[in-house]
Formats: structure tokens, C-alpha cells, sequence
């Protein structure tokens, strides 16, 4: 197979797309040169394949265990939960295979159809922000505002944030391929310097800090919660055992106290795990995407001498290795998830 390098120092920043990333038209011209290697291209071929099929047999069997029970479908968190597995779906099944092993390394023969697969690129990767966005935000008013969860979190609030989710990564793309088909190369790269600063700053540099501030808000209300039942748990307890003589009712009474206070905390304890697996996620995205991030900080302070092509790839495969573990934090976290997956696959047997 033929094969030649594409690294361009002179192309646009993007937090989707950086410079051996580009998703014109290549010229293939055999020209090798020391960043371009088959033997790196084969390597993340091997990696990122496997963790493609990863996120397409995991995230599809999430969304079937989601929807095949109804407690769990009338969750709205659940609900956000099957959008974000939609979008790791079509990272697998669309960005995978084609953007990561076409259009960030050597030039290929399918590496003309890089603006195909930057495309669906410019959809999955968006999608998954706003996703996450979405998820946060739902949590946040669970557990921060919970009096004001059930007006606010409405079946009709939730259409429109899922409907937002997915237009919005819909316009990105369809506005890149406005000027890629019809303007002049020049006019081209101008402007993806402008567009693509634009979608670095919305879909990268500023969705990070606000992940993170809100999930450790709701990581600190979870905890002092539960400091709160079960302090209300051992002073339930203790009534019940320092009372010299009680009468029939008020043992009663105690009891009753004691069983409301423990149902509490197995509800709350419920609660929090459901969260904590939605904010393990989120806090995973992070990390995960710090390595694109530094890789476009450099590029943005023209350091492109601290890049490199295995930096690329590494970026990339750190995105997609966060779209994968997903379902292997429900299944640790979430009991009514486990339960409802043993349900499904005893069905099928």
C-alpha cells in the first residue's frame, strides 16, 4: 500500500482536528519523510479497532438493558444516558474506522474521503460534550436543587435539551462542508483558522472547567448528605435504646422512625450511586481529554515542536478509550443496571 505524510505544520487548530489531521483532499506524492510511519499506523489500527468494537458491543447493549425496563426508562437521567451511548455508538461505528486510520498519519487511498469521515467526526465528538453538558446539568439539579428538580426537569424540557444535543453537532458539520466544496483553497484554510478557533473554544476549552466544577459540587452536597442520614440513622437508634420503659405505642413509634430513617438512607444510598456513576463519567471525559487539549494549547502558542504524530494518536485513542469504559461504570456502580442486565441476558438464554 502505498503511503505518504500529510503533516501539516501550516493547517488550522481545532479541537477536533489538528495539524496531521486535515480533512482535505491529500495529495498522495510518495513522499516519506520521519513523520509519517506504517509501523505507528499499524499499531493504533490494532488498538483503536479493538476499542471500536469495545464501544459499539458495550454501549449498544447499555442502551438495550436502559430501554428494556421501564422504571429505568421513566429515569430522565437514563434518558441522557442512552443520548451520550448514542454518540459513543456513532464514535465507533463512524470516527473510528475511518477518521482514526485514514485521516491522522500517513496518506492512504481513503484518505481523499477525509472530509467524509471529518464529518461524521465534527458530529460524534460534539454530540459527546453536549452530552456530558446535558447529564451534568440534570444531576446538578437532582442533587443541588432538589425541590426545584421535578418542575423544572420536565418531560418537555428533556425533548428540548436532547433536541439541542443533537441539532447542534448537526449544523457544525453542515456548515464546515459549506466552503469545503465550493471555495477556493485560500479562502478554505481561512476559514478553518476561524472556524476552527471557534469550536476549540466551544466544544473544548470552555465545556472542561465547567465539568469539573459542578461535578465536584455535587461529589461534596452527595457526601455531606450522607454524613446527614447517618447521623439522623444513629440517633434514631440510640432513642430506641437509652428509652428506660417504652409504652407499646411509642415503641411503635420508634420503630417506625427507625424503619422511615433506614429506607431513607437505602433510598439516598441508590441516589448516590446512580450519580456517582454519571459524574465518574464525566470526571473520566476530563482526563481523557487532556492530552488534546495540551496538543491544541501548543498548536495555539505555535509550540508545534512539543507535538508529534504518536501525540496525535494518542489524543485520539484516549477519546475513544473514555467512550469504552462507560458501561463498565454502570455495571460497578449501579445495582438496578446489573439487575436489569442479568434480567435481559437470562431472557435470551
Amino acid at each position: 500500500m502505498n503511503f505518504s505524510n500529510f503533516w501539516d505544520p501550516d493547517s488550522a487548530l481545532s479541537t477536533l482536528s489538528t495539524p496531521s489531521e486535515t480533512m482535505h483532499t491529500q495529495n498522495i506524492s510518495g513522499n516519506n519523510n520521519l513523520d509519517c510511519s506504517f509501523q505507528l499506523d499499524l499499531l493504533f489500527w490494532v488498538v483503536n479497532g479493538i476499542i471500536g468494537a469495545a464501544i459499539l458491543l458495550g454501549n449498544t447493549f447499555t442502551c438495550v438493558v436502559f430501554l428494556s425496563r421501564s422504571h429505568l426508562r421513566q429515569n430522565y437521567m437514563n434518558i441522557y444516558l442512552v443520548s451520550l451511548a448514542v454518540a459513543d455508538i456513532l464514535m465507533g461505528l463512524l470516527v473510528v474506522p475511518g477518521f482514526a486510520a485514514f485521516c491522522s498519519g500517513c496518506t492512504y487511498k481513503w484518505s481523499e474521503y477525509c472530509w467524509l469521515f471529518g464529518g461524521a467526526r465534527d458530529i460524534a465528538f460534539p454530540a459527546t460534550v453536549l452530552n456530558l453538558l446535558a447529564i451534568t446539568y440534570d444531576r446538578y439539579l437532582a442533587v443541588l436543587r432538589p425541590l426545584q428538580y421535578a418542575s423544572t426537569m420536565t418531560k418537555r424540557k428533556v425533548f428540548s435539551v436532547l433536541v439541542a444535543v443533537w441539532v447542534t453537532p448537526l449544523i457544525v458539520s453542515s456548515v464546515r462542508s459549506i466552503w469545503q466544496h465550493s471555495w477556493e483553497s485560500q479562502a478554505v484554510k481561512n476559514a478553518e483558522l476561524v472556524y476552527n478557533a471557534i469550536l476549540s473554544t466551544v466544544f473544548g476549552f470552555s465545556p472542561v472547567p465547567i465539568l469539573l466544577i459542578v461535578n465536584l459540587k455535587i461529589m461534596r452536597t452527595i457526601k455531606s448528605h450522607g454524613k446527614r442520614i447517618h447521623v439522623d440513622m444513629i440517633e434514631g437508634r440510640s432513642l430506641s435504646h437509652t428509652d428506660p420503659a417504652p409504652t407499646s405505642g411509642l415503641n411503635q413509634e420508634f420503630t417506625s422512625n427507625i424503619t422511615i430513617i433506614e429506607q431513607n438512607r437505602r433510598n439516598a444510598y441508590r441516589r448516590k450511586k446512580g450519580t456517582m456513576s454519571c459524574v465518574l463519567v464525566v470526571l473520566i471525559f476530563i482526563i481523557s481529554w487532556l492530552p488534546r487539549q495540551f496538543l491544541n494549547i501548543c498548536i495555539l502558542f505555535g509550540r508545534r515542536d512539543l507535538t508529534s504524530p504518536l501525540l496525535v494518536k494518542l489524543s485520539l485513542f484516549f477519546l475513544f478509550f473514555q467512550s469504552s469504559v462507560n458501561p463498565a461504570i454502570y455495571s460497578f456502580y449501579r445495582n438496578d443496571f446489573r439487575q436489569a442486565a442479568r434480567r435481559l441476558i437470562k431472557r435470551q438464554r
